[in-house]
């Protein structure tokens, strides 16, 4: 359930979207129940994003935050599958890329190497 994803569910008209979470998550469909959800963008989002981008230094995490390309684009459509589903929906998150302030070339994309936490 990448940011595209729900870009793209979200365009269609409302009926078209239930059918669709329908024909992939309902009994009526191919009943899945297992979506795989970036944390934080992905190359299949708009913009390049991670939960706790411009904070330098903050292990602890203290402001990773969700933004609205999950409320808008992941969450509501995760949540029709969930309610249409005969299962319970499992979700796998997997980062595409850890904040910049966590990688020895500070850069988001281009890759490098996770830093340690200093001492």
């Amino acid at each position: 359930m990448t940011d595209s994803t729900g870009f793209n569910i979200r365009a269609l008209p409302e009926a078209l979207q239930n059918h669709l979470i329908k024909d992939y998550f309902s009994n009526e469909g191919l009943e899945y129940n297992l979506i795989r959800v970036p944390i934080g963008g992905s190359d299949f989002s708009t913009h390049a994003y991670t939960y706790d981008d411009n904070h330098t230094d903050d292990f602890d995490l203290t402001h990773f935050s969700l933004t609205d390309d999950d409320r808008n684009y992941k969450i509501p459509y995760m949540k029709m599958a969930s309610k249409v589903s005969p299962y319970k929906v499992k979700y796998f998150g997997s980062p595409w890329a850890a904040p910049a302030w966590m990688k020895n070339n500070s850069e988001l994309i281009h890759g490098g190497y996770i830093k340690g936490q200093p001492g």
